[in-house]
């Protein structure tokens, strides 16, 4: 049985404040009492102080905003591969990362070495399949005949590594399914349906699972002894990407369209909305674990604030992106980084309140271009129309053992075929 979706719940639209504010706030962040949060019902339980321990953001390799200006790019031949668009990425351990495609490819890379093995996610008749409960009574018929088909090109958007059990899970061949693969031999083992349409959020926690779509729907999917029992809680809004705020026994998940929905932990039930003043294209979101500020990236902003306060503020940064968008975020210690469709990869420091300039005095870093594979779109985008169509750098992945960061992507232009990889290094 589905949980309220939480309609009759307000949405709250934000006020966007100065930057000396910002700074201000951003300076005492660390030491702030928690008084707030249990205001407005988030309190902290024995579960999640467990869950606090194992989530909390680790200071072992923290870069500094010094370090972004000394960062040179590497970037990896792609074109011997063959795989259209990175969208996604995951670290196993030092030298070795899982990289997720449009083309449904998920690579096995070794960064020491360059060499990448290539995967395909498996469809429904491959494998055995869980189904979430009352999926029936739930979700309307799922795409068939063309529909289907297109959507089975839409690609993996989201890779997750959980090194207790041993599994890797990914987006499947059908965007609304869930693979589940044995790490060490890279095999399917079974998939997950529920969902109706694009999953865009996977995240563990322990031996849960966590699953966030375009449908409206959240999955919450149990693990135990190779069986898996799923469930559906319905959501007001689409997410696009979805975070667990363990300290405070909430998960937070946003919608394309500017909408910060919090939820209970264990139930899922919305507890919070608010709406942003920055709406188009909000597709990606990174929180900062000890401070519980929460980056949201838009067409042509990043967004700050703490959902946790009773009045939140939100401070705004211009991407540098030329309105291509924001298309991945992340923390590290007080600097958020970010990527996008122009190409660029950002840092901010938010305690200084100030961009981390490069050499040459920019705010970012301009990656090269990647490969593109000279076909009929190609001809028509760069020979007959003359477009200059920038890499996109989808998504990105600091190395949790070492100093450096993964980033991957593609062409812009809609039917152009290619990829990027490219690792940045002190």
């Amino acid at each position: 049985m589905a949980a309220q979706s939480g309609r009759d719940l307000p949405c709250i639209e934000l006020a966007e404040t100065s930057s000396l504010d910002f700074a201000r706030r951003a300076s005492l962040i660390n030491t702030r009492a928690c008084s707030v949060s249990r205001s407005i019902g988030l309190g902290r339980s024995a579960l999640t102080r467990s869950f606090h321990k194992r989530a909390i953001f680790t200071e072992k390799h923290l870069f500094g905003s010094k370090i972004p200006a000394l960062l040179q790019e590497n970037q990896y031949p792609m074109q011997p591969v063959g795989c259209d668009k990175v969208f996604a990425l995951e670290w196993i351990d030092s030298s070795h990362a899982l990289i997720g495609t449009k083309d449904n490819q998920i690579i096995s890379f070794d960064t020491s070495t360059g060499d990448m093995r290539k995967t395909c996610v498996p469809c429904r008749t491959q494998v055995r399949t869980y189904e979430a409960n009352g999926i029936q009574n739930l979700n309307p018929t799922e795409p068939s005949g063309e529909d289907l088909k297109k959507a089975e090109g839409c690609g993996v958007h989201s890779i997750r590594y959980n090194q207790d059990l041993g599994l890797v899970v990914s987006t499947a061949k059908r965007p609304w399914d869930i693979s589940i693969i044995d790490k060490d031999s890279m095999t399917p083992k079974f998939i997950l349906k529920g969902h109706n349409d694009w999953i865009f959020a996977l995240h563990w926690y322990k031996k849960t699972l966590f699953s966030g779509s375009r449908d409206k729907y959240i999955g919450i999917w149990r693990f135990s002894e190779d069986k898996v029992k799923g469930t559906l809680i319905e959501t007001e809004t689409d997410v696009r990407e979805l975070q667990l705020m363990g300290r405070f026994d909430s998960a937070i998940t946003i919608s394309g369209m500017g909408t910060v929905t919090m939820h209970d932990l264990e139930s899922m039930k919305p507890t919070r909305r608010l709406a942003l003043p920055r709406k188009e294209e909000t597709v990606c979101m990174a929180l900062q674990e000890k401070s519980s500020l929460l980056a949201v990236g838009s067409r042509a902003d990043i967004q700050f604030f703490d959902p946790r306060s009773k009045e939140p503020e939100v401070f705004r940064i211009v991407n540098e992106q030329n309105n291509w968008g924001t298309r991945s975020l992340s923390w590290n210690g007080n600097v958020v980084t970010a990527t996008g469709g122009y190409g660029r990869i950002l840092f901010y420091d938010v305690r200084k309140n100030e961009h981390c300039l490069m050499k040459d005095g920019n705010n970012y870093i301009q990656c090269t271009p990647g490969w593109v594979r000279e076909d009929e779109g190609y001809n028509t985008v760069f020979n007959i129309f003359g477009l200059n169509v920038p890499t996109a750098i989808y998504c990105h992945a600091y190395n949790p053992f070492k100093p450096e960061i993964l980033c991957g992507g593609g062409p812009t232009q809609y039917g152009l075929f290619g990829s990027y990889v490219g690792l940045l290094q002190p």
